[in-house]
Protein backbone atom coordinates (compact mmCIF):
# COMPACT_ATOMS: atom_id res chain seq x y z
CA UNK A 1 0.00 0.00 0.00
CA UNK A 2 1.42 3.34 -1.05
CA UNK A 3 -1.36 5.57 0.34
CA UNK A 4 -5.14 5.76 0.68
CA UNK A 5 -7.92 8.25 0.02
CA UNK A 6 -11.61 8.64 0.78
CA UNK A 7 -13.95 9.46 -2.11
CA UNK A 8 -17.58 10.56 -1.83
CA UNK A 9 -19.87 10.00 -4.82
CA UNK A 10 -23.70 10.10 -4.81
CA UNK A 11 -23.71 10.23 -0.99
CA UNK A 12 -21.64 7.03 -0.84
CA UNK A 13 -18.21 7.12 0.78
CA UNK A 14 -15.59 4.77 -0.64
CA UNK A 15 -12.06 4.27 0.70
CA UNK A 16 -9.48 3.51 -1.99
CA UNK A 17 -5.87 2.36 -1.56
CA UNK A 18 -3.03 2.76 -4.02
CA UNK A 19 -1.18 -0.55 -4.11
CA UNK A 20 1.87 -1.96 -5.84
CA UNK A 21 0.92 -5.14 -7.71
CA UNK A 22 3.34 -8.06 -8.14
CA UNK A 23 4.22 -10.59 -10.77
CA UNK A 24 2.68 -14.06 -10.49
CA UNK A 25 3.03 -15.59 -7.00
CA UNK A 26 4.87 -18.94 -7.07
CA UNK A 27 5.47 -21.63 -4.44
CA UNK A 28 8.98 -23.07 -3.99
CA UNK A 29 9.98 -26.63 -3.08
CA UNK A 30 9.56 -26.02 0.68
CA UNK A 31 6.11 -24.41 0.27
CA UNK A 32 7.10 -20.73 0.60
CA UNK A 33 5.30 -18.18 -1.58
CA UNK A 34 7.42 -15.75 -3.60
CA UNK A 35 7.34 -13.44 -6.63
CA UNK A 36 10.07 -12.12 -8.91
CA UNK A 37 9.23 -8.43 -9.31
CA UNK A 38 6.81 -5.66 -8.47
CA UNK A 39 4.50 -4.68 -11.31
CA UNK A 40 2.19 -1.70 -11.88
CA UNK A 41 0.39 0.41 -9.29
CA UNK A 42 -3.35 0.95 -9.14
CA UNK A 43 -6.25 2.03 -6.93
CA UNK A 44 -8.41 -0.70 -5.39
CA UNK A 45 -11.32 -0.68 -2.94
CA UNK A 46 -10.00 -1.16 0.60
CA UNK A 47 -12.62 -3.89 1.12
CA UNK A 48 -10.60 -6.10 -1.26
CA UNK A 49 -7.75 -6.33 1.27
CA UNK A 50 -7.98 -9.44 3.43
CA UNK A 51 -4.91 -8.83 5.62
CA UNK A 52 -1.42 -7.35 5.44
CA UNK A 53 1.75 -9.27 4.61
CA UNK A 54 5.44 -8.43 4.52
CA UNK A 55 8.20 -9.12 1.99
CA UNK A 56 11.84 -10.08 2.25
CA UNK A 57 14.12 -10.02 -0.81
CA UNK A 58 16.58 -12.90 -1.11
CA UNK A 59 18.68 -12.88 -4.27
CA UNK A 60 16.18 -12.09 -7.07
CA UNK A 61 13.05 -13.29 -5.26
CA UNK A 62 10.65 -11.54 -2.89
CA UNK A 63 9.38 -14.01 -0.28
CA UNK A 64 5.98 -13.31 1.30
CA UNK A 65 5.87 -13.16 5.10
CA UNK A 66 2.32 -14.01 6.14
CA UNK A 67 2.04 -14.60 9.88
CA UNK A 68 -1.77 -14.54 9.80
CA UNK A 69 -1.96 -17.77 7.79
CA UNK A 70 1.10 -19.41 9.36
CA UNK A 71 -0.92 -21.54 11.82
CA UNK A 72 -4.34 -22.97 11.13
CA UNK A 73 -6.44 -21.85 14.14
CA UNK A 74 -8.73 -24.86 13.75
CA UNK A 75 -5.89 -27.32 14.35
CA UNK A 76 -4.60 -25.21 17.24
CA UNK A 77 -7.94 -25.50 19.08
CA UNK A 78 -7.97 -29.29 18.63
CA UNK A 79 -4.67 -29.57 20.50
CA UNK A 80 -6.17 -28.03 23.63
CA UNK A 81 -9.59 -29.73 23.83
Amino acid sequence: MEYFLIHKFNNTIIMLVYVHLTSKVNIDNINYKYFIRFSTKEFIDVRCIDHCVGFIKINNQYFIIDKTNEIDDYNWKILYK
